[in-house]
């Protein structure tokens, strides 16, 4: 999965010198725990820190227990978040934080796509982020369901035919707090089981 992750955003290049929580924020399947494992591949700042706990994932306001456990115990965290930036924002009064939104950029599912050999024109990029946000799960779900061989057309029966509902993550369930080589295991299986 990391040989096939497109960092478009530049992730790989992140100044993150004295930043304590770096935040990736997100609907589901906008990338976040693919963008994690390939940080704790790529970023030099994190590879190797024994200090670094890995949150998966914020759903809810209660899940933010962890998140203040974590930083009272002096860890340097990257967390795959739910909750909204504006929230981070307000967080990074207690520590230098990192925000990064992957529901803002539709540049990724344009690469995406061009990686898939897909043909898409902009328009149809943008009115799909528009109307789903830059997600990867829906643009290959869509792309899955109507077997068309280019995305506009694909998106075009897809409004015809389809209705996509959202509903938010599931509450309640455990967030896992990971060191680097528990995490890198994690997403491993993830990885193989996919």
């Amino acid at each position: 999965m990391i040989a096939l992750f497109d960092d478009a955003l530049g992730l790989g290049s992140l100044e993150l010198r004295g930043v304590r929580v770096i935040v990736l924020c997100g609907d589901s399947g906008s990338g976040k725990s693919s963008a994690i494992q390939y940080l704790l591949h790529a970023h030099p700042e994190l590879a190797h820190d024994p200090a670094l706990r890995i949150i998966e994932e914020l759903r809810g306001w209660r899940d933010l227990k962890v998140f203040f456990a974590q930083l009272q115990r002096g860890q340097r965290l990257l967390i795959a978040s739910h909750l909204p930036p504006l929230l981070h924002r307000l967080l990074s009064l207690l520590a230098r934080t990192r925000i990064v939104e992957l529901d803002r950029h539709p540049v990724k599912i344009s690469r995406w796509l061009a990686a898939r050999g897909i043909p898409y024109s902009d328009a149809s990029v943008h009115s799909f982020c528009a109307q789903f946000g830059p997600n990867y799960s829906d643009a290959a779900l869509i792309l899955r369901h109507t077997g068309s061989a280019s995305f506009d057309q694909a998106l075009g029966r897809f409004r015809r035919q389809c209705s996509l509902q959202r509903h938010p993550p599931e509450r309640g369930q455990p967030v896992l707090v990971l060191d680097v080589d528990a995490a890198a295991m994690h997403y491993q299986a993830q990885s193989d089981a996919a």
